[in-house]
Protein backbone atom coordinates (compact mmCIF):
# COMPACT_ATOMS: atom_id res chain seq x y z
CA UNK A 1 0.00 0.00 0.00
CA UNK A 2 1.23 3.24 -0.73
CA UNK A 3 -0.18 6.26 0.10
CA UNK A 4 -0.81 9.25 -2.10
CA UNK A 5 -1.56 12.70 -1.75
CA UNK A 6 -5.38 13.52 -2.71
CA UNK A 7 -4.23 17.72 -2.96
CA UNK A 8 -1.11 17.11 -5.42
CA UNK A 9 1.46 14.73 -7.08
CA UNK A 10 2.97 11.91 -4.92
CA UNK A 11 6.36 12.41 -6.59
CA UNK A 12 8.98 9.46 -6.77
CA UNK A 13 7.20 6.26 -5.55
CA UNK A 14 9.39 3.09 -6.36
CA UNK A 15 7.51 0.25 -8.13
CA UNK A 16 10.26 -1.96 -9.19
CA UNK A 17 13.74 -3.16 -8.73
CA UNK A 18 15.67 -4.71 -11.70
CA UNK A 19 18.51 -6.54 -11.52
CA UNK A 20 20.68 -6.96 -14.76
CA UNK A 21 23.90 -8.67 -15.33
CA UNK A 22 26.85 -8.69 -18.41
CA UNK A 23 28.00 -12.01 -19.16
CA UNK A 24 30.11 -12.14 -21.80
CA UNK A 25 31.23 -8.61 -22.49
CA UNK A 26 30.59 -5.24 -21.36
CA UNK A 27 27.02 -3.93 -22.23
CA UNK A 28 25.59 -0.19 -22.74
CA UNK A 29 21.56 -1.04 -21.93
CA UNK A 30 19.98 1.95 -23.96
CA UNK A 31 16.20 0.77 -23.60
CA UNK A 32 13.59 -0.46 -21.42
CA UNK A 33 10.39 -1.41 -22.06
CA UNK A 34 7.46 -2.09 -19.52
CA UNK A 35 3.95 -3.34 -19.50
CA UNK A 36 1.31 -1.34 -17.10
CA UNK A 37 -1.93 -3.09 -16.87
CA UNK A 38 -4.93 -1.50 -16.00
CA UNK A 39 -6.50 -2.80 -12.80
CA UNK A 40 -9.59 -2.24 -10.98
CA UNK A 41 -11.26 1.57 -11.68
CA UNK A 42 -7.49 2.85 -12.81
CA UNK A 43 -5.59 2.78 -15.87
CA UNK A 44 -1.90 3.38 -16.25
CA UNK A 45 -2.21 6.77 -17.99
CA UNK A 46 -4.67 7.94 -15.49
CA UNK A 47 -2.09 6.95 -12.26
CA UNK A 48 1.07 7.10 -13.82
CA UNK A 49 2.23 10.52 -14.73
CA UNK A 50 5.78 9.95 -15.11
CA UNK A 51 8.34 6.98 -14.55
CA UNK A 52 11.97 7.05 -14.27
CA UNK A 53 14.77 4.57 -13.54
CA UNK A 54 17.23 5.30 -11.18
CA UNK A 55 20.78 3.48 -10.96
CA UNK A 56 21.23 4.47 -6.95
CA UNK A 57 20.76 7.93 -6.21
CA UNK A 58 21.30 8.97 -10.14
CA UNK A 59 18.35 9.07 -12.19
CA UNK A 60 19.54 7.69 -15.64
CA UNK A 61 15.91 8.28 -17.81
CA UNK A 62 12.57 8.82 -17.42
CA UNK A 63 8.86 9.16 -19.82
CA UNK A 64 5.92 10.48 -19.74
CA UNK A 65 4.30 9.03 -22.37
CA UNK A 66 2.13 6.12 -20.76
CA UNK A 67 -0.21 4.03 -21.90
CA UNK A 68 -1.98 0.78 -21.34
CA UNK A 69 -0.58 -1.07 -24.27
CA UNK A 70 2.10 -3.84 -24.38
CA UNK A 71 4.60 -1.04 -24.70
CA UNK A 72 3.03 1.15 -22.32
CA UNK A 73 6.31 2.78 -20.93
CA UNK A 74 8.92 2.54 -22.86
CA UNK A 75 12.34 4.44 -20.90
CA UNK A 76 14.58 5.56 -23.23
CA UNK A 77 18.52 7.02 -24.12
CA UNK A 78 19.64 4.91 -20.81
CA UNK A 79 23.44 4.78 -22.43
CA UNK A 80 24.24 2.66 -18.81
CA UNK A 81 27.36 0.63 -19.34
CA UNK A 82 27.59 -2.40 -17.26
CA UNK A 83 30.95 -4.14 -16.96
CA UNK A 84 31.23 -7.18 -17.44
CA UNK A 85 30.46 -10.26 -14.56
CA UNK A 86 28.81 -7.06 -12.97
CA UNK A 87 25.17 -7.04 -11.99
CA UNK A 88 23.40 -3.39 -11.98
CA UNK A 89 19.94 -3.16 -9.79
CA UNK A 90 17.89 -0.46 -10.97
CA UNK A 91 14.78 1.17 -9.48
CA UNK A 92 12.29 2.01 -11.85
CA UNK A 93 9.47 4.99 -9.57
CA UNK A 94 6.75 6.99 -10.51
CA UNK A 95 5.06 9.60 -10.44
CA UNK A 96 1.53 9.19 -9.44
CA UNK A 97 -1.24 11.99 -10.13
CA UNK A 98 -3.47 13.43 -7.53
CA UNK A 99 -5.76 10.84 -5.84
CA UNK A 100 -9.27 11.02 -5.94
CA UNK A 101 -11.44 8.49 -3.68
CA UNK A 102 -8.25 6.25 -3.04
CA UNK A 103 -8.85 5.68 -6.79
CA UNK A 104 -11.55 3.18 -5.77
CA UNK A 105 -15.08 4.08 -8.27
CA UNK A 106 -17.86 2.10 -5.58
CA UNK A 107 -17.68 0.66 -2.70
CA UNK A 108 -17.62 -3.36 -4.30
CA UNK A 109 -15.39 -2.04 -7.29
CA UNK A 110 -11.50 -3.85 -6.95
CA UNK A 111 -8.69 -1.23 -5.59
CA UNK A 112 -6.62 0.11 -8.26
CA UNK A 113 -2.85 -0.51 -8.58
CA UNK A 114 -0.18 0.28 -10.59
CA UNK A 115 1.09 -3.28 -11.98
CA UNK A 116 4.18 -3.14 -14.04
CA UNK A 117 6.03 -6.05 -15.84
CA UNK A 118 9.20 -6.66 -17.18
CA UNK A 119 9.83 -9.40 -19.10
CA UNK A 120 13.30 -10.79 -20.22
CA UNK A 121 13.69 -10.84 -23.64
CA UNK A 122 14.80 -7.90 -26.47
CA UNK A 123 11.37 -6.15 -26.59
CA UNK A 124 11.77 -5.44 -23.03
CA UNK A 125 15.43 -4.48 -22.41
CA UNK A 126 17.53 -3.50 -25.50
CA UNK A 127 21.51 -3.55 -25.28
CA UNK A 128 24.30 -3.33 -27.34
CA UNK A 129 27.83 -4.97 -26.54
CA UNK A 130 29.99 -2.47 -25.72
CA UNK A 131 32.80 -3.20 -27.89
CA UNK A 132 31.38 -3.84 -31.59
CA UNK A 133 28.06 -2.07 -30.39
CA UNK A 134 26.21 -5.51 -31.38
CA UNK A 135 22.65 -6.10 -30.52
CA UNK A 136 23.21 -8.02 -26.98
CA UNK A 137 20.95 -11.15 -27.05
CA UNK A 138 19.17 -11.01 -23.67
CA UNK A 139 17.59 -13.61 -21.26
CA UNK A 140 17.01 -13.74 -17.58
CA UNK A 141 13.77 -14.20 -16.16
CA UNK A 142 10.66 -12.82 -16.15
CA UNK A 143 9.51 -9.43 -13.54
CA UNK A 144 6.48 -8.83 -12.28
CA UNK A 145 6.38 -7.11 -8.87
CA UNK A 146 3.58 -6.54 -6.76
CA UNK A 147 0.59 -4.31 -7.38
CA UNK A 148 1.54 -0.37 -5.63
CA UNK A 149 -2.28 0.23 -4.56
CA UNK A 150 -2.45 3.84 -3.78
CA UNK A 151 -4.63 5.23 -1.19
CA UNK A 152 -5.06 8.28 0.30
CA UNK A 153 -5.49 7.20 3.89
CA UNK A 154 -3.85 3.94 5.40
CA UNK A 155 -2.32 2.52 7.97
CA UNK A 156 1.21 2.42 8.20
CA UNK A 157 3.03 0.38 10.85
CA UNK A 158 6.25 1.60 13.17
CA UNK A 159 8.21 -0.62 15.38
CA UNK A 160 7.88 0.35 18.84
CA UNK A 161 10.22 -1.65 20.45
CA UNK A 162 12.58 -4.74 20.04
CA UNK A 163 14.32 -6.99 22.09
CA UNK A 164 17.18 -10.31 22.04
CA UNK A 165 18.04 -12.35 24.13
CA UNK A 166 21.32 -14.63 23.94
CA UNK A 167 20.89 -18.83 23.17
CA UNK A 168 23.27 -21.07 24.93
CA UNK A 169 24.92 -23.71 22.20
CA UNK A 170 26.75 -26.40 23.83
CA UNK A 171 29.56 -27.62 20.31
CA UNK A 172 31.41 -30.99 22.28
CA UNK A 173 32.85 -29.56 25.44
CA UNK A 174 32.15 -25.69 24.62
CA UNK A 175 29.24 -23.72 25.94
CA UNK A 176 28.95 -20.18 23.87
CA UNK A 177 26.12 -18.08 23.52
CA UNK A 178 26.01 -18.54 20.13
CA UNK A 179 22.19 -18.14 18.96
CA UNK A 180 19.47 -14.85 19.65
Amino acid sequence: NVVVQSTGETNKVVLAKITLKATNRDAILRTITATAANQGAATASSTLRAVYLYDGETELSSTSSITSAASGIVIADIDLTIPKNTTKTLTVKGDIYKATGNYITGATSTNASSAIAFEANSFAFSAEDATTFATATVSGSNVTPGGAYFYIKAPTLALASASISSVSVATGTITYNGKA
